[in-house]
């Protein structure tokens, strides 16, 4: 079978039969976590042969009857960060879900929603992208809704839900409307116009993919579904998932519609930006003020992506592409401290981690608290560390293109970088305040082996943000595959 069919194809066909096996006839050591462990095992190898594949060339493709299916070098950054996550949120995430009976369920319920993913950012045709679409958001509904003891996280989920279903409704009138007037649903010989029908669509599509990417104003999900999904899941969602639902938005706007839609990219970007970092600064509770942080940082790539579109250069491009990989190193990296220290004090989603809670932790937890720092500076886009690499950059493609009104929205941008050091300070502060706080010092031991995927996280940060072009082998197809698909 196709290299490509078998990477997308396997985890989700083979996550009911090793929920079976694992959980319904359990042996003495093949339980479902560990038949979990030789799939990712399997899946990292069929993801290095892809990657060596399109080392030589653009693409790998599959096709068989309607269905195709192509990656690039930007769906292979996605996939790549998809399974190192879900490997993480396997492995490391756990620690706030010990004891739950519905661990296997978490697990092959993972694998689904690493199968789907993977599809949504490899699919050509529109009916294939909404199937996509669909088991991702069936998928992350299970995952969000995981403590359903919870009444909270029912109702997170029940939101998520109800507004990603709408939009999948808006979805498939789009897609009904681009068939009528281009007759095919194919992206790669579609011709963009300006037909009524083809505007109508895309403001369908705006609004309905919108809802999954975050986008201003349809957003009102993330914050709960962030907070209340283990903290895998936050991640996960957060740094690969929304992403690739706005990788997937502006390559279809751009196969069909020649009217000027960048500009309401910009124009959207400048919402999510300031309304994230507003809400954001409100925030007592850890993981909601991260969530609110990643509606922020959607607004960053939503930016330098409408500044590539509206300029034609792939300055914007480029930028937009690394603030999506300094993203899916940095959020991920604060949530999982957060899962962390939660673990350390024994607490849950029902007694969630606080800004408050953090007094003392340098002195009991230095080296940890330390990648916390790391990851919130680099959000924040503090120097020496890859946020303020691709933030940079951001703002330079801005500058450089050389228009008066997107200098101006530039300048809003980079006033709104300076509000979110508010937030981000203020967490880092509370580390270092009353170093004999006895809430610590009742703390329990966290195994290296919890420990050890952070430095890695932390340290890559660092690094990026010192030598960045050390991943431009990455950086540039990827930039380049996704230009193509916008001009």
């Amino acid at each position: 079978m196709n290299t490509l069919a078998t990477f997308v194809g396997l985890p989700i066909l083979a996550s009911p039969l090793l929920y079976i096996i694992g959980h319904e006839m359990p042996l003495s050591r093949l339980n479902t976590k560990n038949l979990v462990t030789i799939l990712f095992i399997v899946l990292w190898v069929l993801f290095t042969r892809i990657a060596t594949v399109l080392a030589t060339a653009q693409t790998l493709t599959f096709e068989y009857a309607m269905i195709r299916l192509e990656i690039n070098s930007l769906s292979l950054i996605v996939s790549g960060f998809m399974l190192l996550l879900a490997s993480l949120a396997i492995y490391i995430a756990p620690m706030d879900i010990t004891g739950h009976t519905a661990l296997d369920s978490y697990y092959v319920t993972i694998l689904v929603l690493v199968g789907t993913t993977i599809g949504l950012v490899c699919s050509t045709d529109l009916f294939n992208l909404w199937v996509w679409f669909e088991g991702t958001a069936i998928t992350s509904y299970l995952l969000v809704a995981f403590y359903k003891q919870r009444e909270e996280a029912v109702e997170a989920s029940l939101k998520y839900f109800v507004q990603t279903a709408t939009g999948s409704m808006l979805i498939v009138f789009g897609i009904a409307l681009v068939f009528l007037e281009t007759q095919t649903l194919d992206l790669s010989v579609m011709t963009a116009t300006n037909s009524p029908f083809v505007i109508i669509a895309v403001a369908l599509f705006i609004m309905g993919f919108g809802v999954k990417a975050a986008l201003f104003p349809n957003w009102a999900w993330l914050p709960d579904a962030y907070t209340e999904a283990p903290t895998g899941v936050s991640a996960l969602l957060s740094a690969v998932v929304t992403i690739t639902a706005l990788i997937v938005l502006v390559k279809i706007l751009a196969a069909i519609s020649a009217m000027a839609w960048g500009t309401v990219l910009l124009l959207t970007a400048i919402f999510n930006i300031t309304l994230g970092n507003l809400q954001a600064i409100q925030q007592t509770d850890l993981k909601r003020l991260l969530a609110y942080s990643s509606i922020c940082h959607i607004g960053y790539i939503v930016f330098a992506l409408g500044i590539g579109v509206v300029t034609a250069s792939p300055l914007g491009v480029r930028a937009g592409v690394l603030h999506m990989v300094a993203h899916a190193l940095m959020k991920p990296l604060g949530f999982y401290i957060v899962a962390i220290f939660s673990y350390a004090l024994g607490r849950d989603n029902e007694n969630p981690l606080r800004i408050d809670d953090l007094h003392g932790v340098f002195h009991h937890y230095p080296m940890l608290t330390g990648t916390l720092i790391i990851a919130l500076l680099g959000l924040a886009g503090m120097p020496l560390t890859i946020g303020f690499v691709s933030k940079w950059q951001i703002f330079s493609a801005g500058v450089q293109s050389l228009s008066l009104w997107l200098i101006a929205l530039t300048v809003i941008v980079a006033l709104n970088t300076g509000l979110s050091f508010v937030y981000y300070l203020s967490v880092i502060t509370h580390t270092y305040q009353d170093d004999e706080s006895a809430t610590w010092q009742q703390a329990r031991h966290i195994p290296m082996t919890m420990q050890l995927p952070i430095y890695a996280l932390a340290i890559a940060v660092i690094l990026l943000g010192i030598s960045p072009n050390i991943i431009n082998w990455l950086i540039n197809p990827a930039t380049d595959s996704l230009f193509r698909a916008l001009t």
